[in-house]
């Protein structure tokens, strides 16, 4: 599908366009109501030209030059203001050009409102850590089986959410699972525990940890199972959910951008998109549950001391009692409009 560029993309290009320095480093400022000074820079050399990501800062910058994971970080001169260095990031491997936009996108998000020079440098490297861990953990075999089955999970919910009149805004906000938060989607004081079987005839719901179902804090948790029936075609594939949504987005680069964002902390990578158009999906049932008092689950204070990380199953008969439409619980998370 069409891909909507993002502001550092835009700016990117307008570099690329402009003939007028055959070599060398070009720089364009991002924005001006930034209170540090950033810049989408592209350096051409020999025919050659990479994109970076470029901030300025008063000299001395006490940091050293590296390259962890196709990201390389290194200091310059800023031959354009006195008394200045640019600190500058670059993608080394052109199969994730895609994914460095939105790092750069989400690493300026961190600088926009820090003044003080030494705090841009810190939040700067501090987000890079963990960009720079998620890049590590990039599988060249894209996600299992598993793991595919569950993000089309969180996407169909997603999906649901937003067909009912939701702010996509919120909804994103909402949508912490990728950022290893305890619940897939967490609002104040409510939260939905999404899980996705494609079992003929699903016997049990399996729960990973025992802070999943502890509702310990919250007004109301809703575990959401989605049944599926996966098949080669004719259902709908991972890529045509994630088009969907991104459509569904409307105009805005800044929600994209978000959206692009929680995909690749999941593990969602434009370089494996081949391998997502099979298998395709199609939702066979949907059952929610309220996890409320008397619900068949673990919790934080039922487990004896120096016991942690307790995998475990829910008999899927037990949960009947506490079965509730998902349209109620749609409603009753509207008010984030």
């Amino acid at each position: 599908m069409m891909k909507m560029p993002t502001k550092i993309e835009t700016l990117w290009e307008l570099l690329e366009a402009d003939l007028t320095a055959p070599s060398g480093l070009l720089l364009r400022r991002y924005d001006a109501a930034l209170k540090p000074d950033v810049f989408a820079a592209v350096r051409r050399n020999a025919g050659d030209r990479q994109r970076v990501l470029a901030v300025s800062l008063p000299a001395p910058v006490a940091v050293n030059s590296l390259t962890v994971h196709d990201l390389a970080l290194t200091v310059e001169k800023d031959t354009a203001r006195a008394g200045r260095q640019v600190v500058l990031l670059t993608l080394t491997n052109a199969a994730y050009s895609d994914l460095f936009a939105v790092v750069c996108e989400d690493l300026i998000g961190q600088l926009a409102d820090e003044a003080e020079p030494q705090l841009v440098l810190r939040a700067l490297l501090n987000r890079l850590e963990q960009w720079t861990a998620l890049f590590e953990g990039v599988s060249p075999d894209g996600l299992s089986a598993e793991k595919r089955q569950g993000l089309f999970g969180e996407l169909w919910f997603l999906s649901q959410w937003l067909g009912a009149g939701s702010n996509p805004a919120h909804c994103l906000t909402a949508w912490t699972g990728p950022t290893g938060s305890i619940h897939d989607f967490q609002l104040p004081n409510q939260a939905v525990e999404i899980k996705t079987t494609s079992a003929v005839n699903p016997q049990a719901i399996q729960i990973s940890n025992e802070r999943q179902l502890d509702n310990s804090g919250l007004t109301n948790l809703w575990l959401w199972l989605i049944t599926l029936d996966s098949r080669p075609t004719g259902g709908q594939s991972l890529n045509n959910m994630v088009d969907g949504l991104l459509v569904r987005l409307g105009n805005s680069p800044t929600l994209q951008n978000t959206f692009r964002l929680r995909l690749y902390q999941v593990g969602y990578q434009p370089l494996h998109r081949a391998l997502y158009d099979t298998p395709t999906y199609a939702v066979r049932q949907e059952q929610v549950f309220s996890v409320s008092a008397g619900f068949p689950c673990l919790r934080m204070g039922d487990l004896p001391t120096g016991v942690s990380t307790v995998r475990y199953a829910v008999a899927l008969a037990a949960c009947q009692p506490f079965i509730v439409e998902p349209e109620s619980v749609l409603a009753q998370i509207q008010p984030l409009n």
